[in-house]
């Protein structure tokens, strides 16, 4: 088994080189390796991440959500422009 700074070293230098991919490959792999202050570091960092992409999410949902029910309010005046203007 490596030592804790032989698996730091390699995770700084997979950090350095952004690749994002290969760091949570190795972070899964030697999660139980890291001192516990790096693997409660991922797991918050993870879990900012997690909850940023949440709220990015929602948001969009809200802005459709608003974008649909102002469709809405514009199809309802038409329909209404319609009905009147048939008579």
């Amino acid at each position: 088994m490596p030592q804790q700074n032989d698996i730091l070293d390699q995770l700084a230098a997979l950090v350095s080189n952004g690749a994002e991919a290969e760091v949570r490959a190795f972070v899964m792999d030697h999660f139980m390796e890291l001192p516990k202050e790096a693997r409660e570091d991922y797991m918050v960092e993870t879990l900012n991440v997690a909850l940023e992409e949440a709220i990015i999410e929602r948001e969009q949902v809200t802005k459709i959500q608003e974008e649909g029910v102002e469709a809405w309010k514009q199809l309802d005046e038409i329909e209404k422009d319609f009905l009147l203007n048939q008579n």
